[in-house]
């Protein structure tokens, strides 16, 4: 247990949804701790320890972009520009 009381700690090679944690990041601005994390994808990314214990971070951004939310996004986009254009 640290200072903090802080039992839940990240260890390098843990996994969080599609990311394993690779080594610790240092802190960001807010003095949160970061760590680069390697996706299952084989893209890096740099994630807030909270964001992975919570599973607010599961990926890269990968699985976003093949979902259907992110596929609509753009089909929506699209269709404004097309009627943009009239």
């Amino acid at each position: 247990m640290n200072k903090r009381g802080d039992t839940a700690a990240i260890h390098v090679g843990e996994r969080y949804g599609s990311l394993t944690s690779i080594k610790f990041n240092g802190r960001d601005n807010h003095r949160n701790r970061s760590w680069l994390c390697q996706c299952d994808c084989g893209n890096t990314t740099i994630a807030v320890t909270n964001e992975l214990r919570r599973g607010d971070r599961v990926s890269c951004g990968c699985r976003w972009r093949s979902s259907d939310r992110y596929i609509g996004k753009q089909k929506n986009n699209h269709k404004k520009i097309i009627n943009a254009n009239l």
